[in-house]
C-alpha cells in the first residue's frame, strides 16, 4: 500500500487511509477529534536539538536526513519505535498517511520517514 505524508493542518481526506501522527507534540491550535488521527507514534519524532537545526537551516536538509537517520538508528526508543510504525503500516490494509505539523511541506522528518518505509519489503499480512 502507498505511503503518503501530509501536514495536519491539511483537511483530512478518505484517500488518506489511515492517518498516523509522527510528531513529539501536539500542536495547540489543532483539535484533535478534528484531525481524524487513527495512531499517533510520537517516539519516531527527531530530538528537540535535530528539529532545531532544521528549523534554523532548512537549505540544509540532506544533511538533517542523515543525522536523523543516525538518529533513528542509535537511540534505542527511537529503534523501538520505528519498528512500532512499520509494523502499524505492514498491517494496513489500505493506504497510510504520514501526519505532520512542519510549515515545511517537503522538508521535514514525515518525508524521511516515508522514505525508510518504502524500502521496507513487503510482508504479507496475517
Amino acid at each position: 500500500m502507498p505511503i503518503y505524508c501530509k501536514r495536519l493542518h491539511k483537511k483530512a481526506d478518505t484517500d488518506d487511509g489511515y492517518r498516523i501522527f509522527v510528531e513529539r507534540e501536539w500542536p495547540n491550535e489543532v483539535e484533535e477529534v478534528r484531525a481524524d488521527i487513527h495512531e499517533w507514534v510520537d517516539g519516531v519524532a527527531p530530538s528537540k536539538e535535530l528539529q532545531k537545526a532544521l528549523d534554523e537551516e532548512p537549505k540544509k536538509f540532506e544533511s538533517f536526513k542523515e543525522a536523523y537517520k543516525a538518529e533513528l538508528e542509535q537511540d534505542e526508543l527511537k529503534r523501538e519505535e520505528m519498528h512500532r510504525l512499520k509494523e502499524i503500516v505492514r498491517m494496513q490494509d489500505k493506504d497510510v498517511t504520514l501526519v505532520f505539523s512542519s510549515e515545511d511541506v517537503k522538508r521535514n522528518h514525515a518525508w524521511v520517514l516515508k522514505e525508510i518505509l518504502d524500502q521496507q519489503p513487503a510482508h504479507p499480512r496475517e
